[in-house]
Formats: C-alpha cells, sequence, structure tokens
C-alpha cells in the first residue's frame, strides 16, 4: 500500500482561448512508488486514486475539472472514484492497447460521465476504434515543428473534437496556437514573464505601481496611509467588502479604513492593499494575480510554521514575485520604483535569504519541481498541507473580489 503521508501533489494548469483556467492536471509523486512487485503505473494509479479520495475534489482544484492520468492496467481503471465524473477528465495513457477488454473497459468510463482524453492521436485502425469515446485530443506541440502540428490540426479537425496544445512554455506560444485553432493549452507559460522590450509601462500599470510605493514607503504613519488609501473610492470599498467578508470572520462591521488599520494593523493592511492593486489591473488575466497570491500566502504560511518574524514580508516576497509578469517588464527595473527593504530585494531579485529560500520553494511547487520543494525543518506533509491551503485561500479570495 502506498504511504499518502509521502505524496506531492502538483498542478499545471489547462487553460481556455481567454486565459482562464478551465482545468488542473493534478500530477502525483511518491517516495513508494515502485516496490514489492507491483509496476510503477500502477502504484502511481493507487496513489491518484487514494489522494482523491482522501483529499477531495474542490480542496485540489476548486470550481475547475481535474484531469488525471490512468496507469496502463485498465483493470485498475475500475477503482477510480465516480464521485462527481462531469469535472474529472481522464487523460488515457499513451500507447493504450486496444485490446477489447480495453475498449470496454473505457466504454464504462465514458458511461460513468467522464471527459475522455487521448495523446499523440493518430488516424489509424488501432486508434480509429477509440474517436467514438474521446472528447479531447492532446498535441505535443513541442515534439513536433510548426508546420507538422498544422497539418495535424488540420488531419484532426473531421472528428470534431477538442483540441489541447500541451507543453506550451512561453505566452508567445500560446498566442501563435491560438490563432492556429486549438482549444485549450497546457503548460507553464503564464508563470514565465513576457517581457516587452522598449515599451514604456502603460499608464493603468504605472498608477498600480505608485500606489504599492507609496504605501510601502518605510516611516509613513497611519494617518497618511488612511488618506492614500481613501482617495481610491474603488480601492476603499474593494477592501471593506473584502474585510467584512466571511473570510475574515469579524463579529463586528468595519466601516473605515482607520478601523481597518487598527484591526488588521498597519503592515498587514499593505499586504492586502497591494494584493488589491494589482487586481486592479484589468488588462491582465485574472490567474495571474491568483498565481501571485498562491505565492504569497505559501511563503506566509512557512514562515508562519517555522515561527519566523515578519510573517507579513514573506507575504510581500511571494506576492510582488510575480510584478514582471503582470508588468511585463523586467523585475529589477520594476522594484527600482519601490521602496522596499534589502532584504526583500535580495530575495526577490537572487532568491537570497530566508525569504528567498520560501519563494524558491513556492515557485517550486507551482513548477513540481519536487526536488526544490523544501523549507528550513518542515516535513513533505507540511508542505502540501500548506500548498492546499494557499491555493483554497487563493480560490476564495478571487471568489470575494469577483463578487465584489
Amino acid at each position: 500500500m502506498t504511504d499518502n503521508n509521502n505524496i506531492m501533489i502538483g498542478r499545471q494548469p489547462i487553460y481556455n482561448a481567454n486565459l482562464g483556467v478551465f482545468a488542473y492536471e493534478l500530477l502525483f509523486r511518491s517516495a513508494d512508488e515502485s516496490s514489492k512487485g507491483i509496476s510503477g503505473d500502477e502504484a502511481t494509479s493507487q496513489v491518484v486514486i487514494n489522494t482523491f479520495l482522501e483529499m477531495g475534489l474542490d480542496n485540489l482544484v476548486g470550481t475547475r475539472h481535474a484531469c488525471i492520468n490512468l496507469g496502463e492496467n485498465h483493470l485498475l481503471w475500475e477503482n477510480i472514484p465516480r464521485i462527481m465524473p462531469e469535472r474529472v477528465i481522464l487523460d488515457l495513457p499513451r500507447n493504450l492497447r486496444t485490446s477489447d477488454d480495453a475498449i470496454q473497459s473505457v466504454e464504462k468510463l465514458k458511461q460513468s460521465g467522464f471527459t475522455l482524453a487521448i495523446n499523440d492521436f493518430s488516424d489509424t485502425p488501432q486508434y480509429e476504434v477509440l474517436i467514438d469515446y474521446i472528447d479531447i485530443i492532446r498535441i505535443d506541440v513541442k515534439s513536433l515543428k510548426y508546420e507538422e502540428t498544422r497539418k495535424h490540426l488540420q488531419g484532426m479537425q473531421r472528428y470534431k473534437k477538442i483540441m489541447l496544445a500541451e507543453r506550451i512554455e512561453e505566452l508567445d506560444d500560446y498566442e501563435l496556437y491560438t490563432e492556429l485553432g486549438f482549444n485549450y493549452f497546457q503548460g507553464y507559460f503564464l508563470s514565465h514573464p513576457k517581457i516587452v522590450r522598449g515599451h514604456s509601462i502603460s499608464n493603468n500599470r504605472l498608477s498600480v505601481l505608485n500606489l504599492i510605493a507609496a504605501i510601502n514607503r518605510p516611516g509613513m504613519d497611519v494617518i497618511e496611509l488612511e488618506n492614500i488609501i481613501n482617495k481610491d473610492i474603488a480601492l476603499s470599498y474593494k477592501l471593506l467588502k473584502l474585510v467584512n467578508s466571511a473570510l475574515f470572520g469579524l463579529s463586528s462591521k468595519v466601516e473605515s479604513i482607520r478601523h481597518c488599520i487598527v484591526l488588521l494593523g498597519r503592515r498587514q493592511l499593505v499586504s492586502w492593499v497591494t494584493l488589491m492593486a494589482l487586481g486592479s489591473m484589468d488588462d491582465r488575466p485574472r490567474e495571474m494575480l491568483q498565481l501571485s497570491m498562491v505565492r504569497a500566502r505559501t511563503c506566509e504560511l512557512m514562515a508562519e510554521a517555522t515561527q519566523h518574524r515578519n510573517r507579513e514580508c514573506f507575504f510581500t516576497v511571494g506576492l510582488l514575485s510575480a510584478l514582471d509578469i503582470l508588468m511585463q517588464q523586467p523585475l529589477a527595473g520594476i522594484l527600482k520604483h519601490l521602496p522596499l527593504s534589502r532584504d526583500i530585494q535580495l530575495a526577490l531579485l537572487k532568491r537570497q535569504g530566508d525569504m528567498g529560500e520560501a519563494l524558491n520553494s513556492a515557485i517550486a511547487f507551482e513548477l513540481s519541481e519536487w526536488d526544490k520543494v523544501k523549507y528550513k525543518s518542515l516535513s513533505r506533509m507540511e508542505m502540501v498541507k500548506i500548498n492546499l491551503q494557499a491555493f483554497k485561500w487563493a480560490n476564495e479570495i478571487c471568489r470575494t473580489l469577483r463578487e465584489g
């Protein structure tokens, strides 16, 4: 039996053409992945099933779909929980042997209500028997030249299936394959900044940057901070709405920014206002903000778990680490506009110090780089819980902000 306490979980987003997340592919790794006569694929399948039941769908993917890779042993597919199958995409294994028994197993999954996807589909007799059961066809765009991908996509169009381009690593590639006609896109391309060379920061983003700089200025007193926030009516409204939401669980209603400062403290309020200022950039996909929020909360929770002081600074480091992605400018240039402490700057630019180590681990989780997921004395399971908690928190914040 695989030990669930030794499981690492990653999520790779699957985006629609508007850069909204349609689904998360769940990536599981275990230290006991191949032991005692059980194949690696079978062990992985067991890990997926056990973890799925233990952690719950909403905790793993929020309101999105979950995409899960099936092991090659189709006999184990019977064990997949038939819980909310309409929200689960099952990836058939590469090189699936299309025996009568395997086809029957595929048919049962389809009849149960699962969405089925397949990699590297080709219009050969071996695969033709599967096409009626398939909803999504994946194409690995890194394994083909652009012209080969175009022809392959054209050849698949007669099947009228959803086409997913995987291994998209740059925003330019996303734009290229969107124009080609793909429906969904998978990869870590939102984690990598698209730097627009020779362009100045737009007025909208510059105003956000100026606000962040103003509220982070050292030595600012409470009255000045209150005045800066009150000048932005939309920001003040959203901040009060958020603080009064169920997320904060306050016993009495907060009706002023001054009251917010008293309850939260200056440093925490600055963190929240920074977050909401970034969220006001309507020209950037909402998922980019959520990415930075997960980083911020992950860093903060690691600081809390290791009893580090200045948890708010860890939050700030995580939040600002995605400024280059949001602003489409080099991070070093952006930080010149912000009055941040040397420790925060070193953490952001060089990943130095405790905050830099925490940020490294948060981004490693984001990219499923398991060997880099470590921080101080925290165990593997503690890190998993922190990441799950951060993901859930970011989902709740984004939902509250949308409702506002």
